[in-house]
């Protein structure tokens, strides 16, 4: 035997008398624009969301119910897609018709068709950097930001961007982060007509040293040992055993291969063991703390110099 949860009088099925019951809501139809990249057309925009509770969230907009709905991405296939979502309200059951069309968002149509609006140019470049612009893109998903196309080059690559905002943007990052020259460009690409503009197309270089720190560059008659690369290159001049702090502009620096010996001699001067000819010889620069058979890295340029 059953009761009335509001009256308490004996009932047969659902919770409410006839008396106490509110009319029965009637669900209108449900209807759903999505796209294969998991992105929900609502309100005007693209946004990324979770189907079920989207459903969920609609049908409450009309009643206050329990939803039985187990919607899976993988599922839906391109054009409309039928479903019947299983609805409890006030003890009435009811079925509710969910139409879920699936077609590219603004962002995949231009995807799809090549679009960009500049053009990033890595001269240079480590896999350190391109790690950092994937992690730039990835902060922005709901921007339309994205690589539409990539060209190698022998000495780089060229990144073809969505958004020349962005890219102006990414190429500042990325002459802070990891210096070298940085040049911008802008030339017209057509007219908008509507908004009376012009609309530009942006190249970005950035080409970056072709050293890294640790390394010892040539640079006329000055050797550096290079202690960080970023925005400026700080290091150290081995001959003259002075902080230099410098912006990257010669790109004929030459990088000299360093070489491991032992110290051979601490007194009256310190003499290492040559690596190309194996004779003890004097060093060049002037050294911290050093000890007999001691380790160490030189370069040899017209004399044999000590990597700190």
């Amino acid at each position: 035997m059953k009761f009335c949860v509001k009256c308490g009088k004996t009932i047969s099925l659902g919770v409410f008398c006839l008396k106490c019951k509110t009319p029965q809501v009637k669900f209108e139809d449900l209807f759903i624009e999505v796209c294969a990249c998991r992105k929900v057309h609502d309100r005007g925009q693209w946004h990324p969301k979770d189907l079920n509770i989207l459903v969920r969230d609609m049908i409450n907009k009309q009643a206050k119910s329990q939803v039985d709905i187990n919607l899976d991405w993988d599922t839906l296939k391109k054009g409309k897609n039928q479903f019947k979502v299983k609805v409890e309200n006030e003890g009435d059951k009811h079925v509710v018709p969910l139409c879920i069309a699936v077609h590219q968002c603004d962002i995949c149509q231009r995807m799809k068709s090549g679009y960009f609006e500049g053009t990033l140019q890595l001269r240079n470049h480590s896999e350190e950097v391109l790690a950092f612009i994937d992690k730039e893109i990835a902060m922005h998903p709901d921007k339309g930001i994205f690589i539409s196309k990539q060209v190698p080059y022998r000495d780089g690559v060229d990144l073809y961007l969505s958004d020349q905002h962005f890219l102006q943007s990414l190429g500042k990052k990325l002459y802070e982060a990891f210096g070298g020259v940085k040049k911008v460009n802008a030339r017209i690409h057509t007219h908008d007509n509507a908004t009376s503009k012009d609309l530009y197309r942006v190249t970005v270089l950035v080409e970056f040293p072709h050293f890294k720190s640790g390394d010892v560059i040539k640079m006329g008659e000055s050797l550096i040992w290079v202690r960080e690369v970023k925005k400026d290159i700080i290091g150290v001049d081995l001959k003259l055993h002075k902080k230099l702090k410098f912006a990257f502009k010669d790109s004929n620096a030459q990088i000299l291969p360093q070489y491991t010996t032992h110290i051979t001699r601490l007194y009256p001067y310190i003499e290492v063991t040559n690596p190309l000819d194996y004779q003890s010889i004097m060093v060049k620069n002037k050294l911290g703390n050093a000890h007999q058979n001691q380790e160490v890295q030189v370069v040899i340029d017209k004399g044999v110099y000590v990597v700190e």
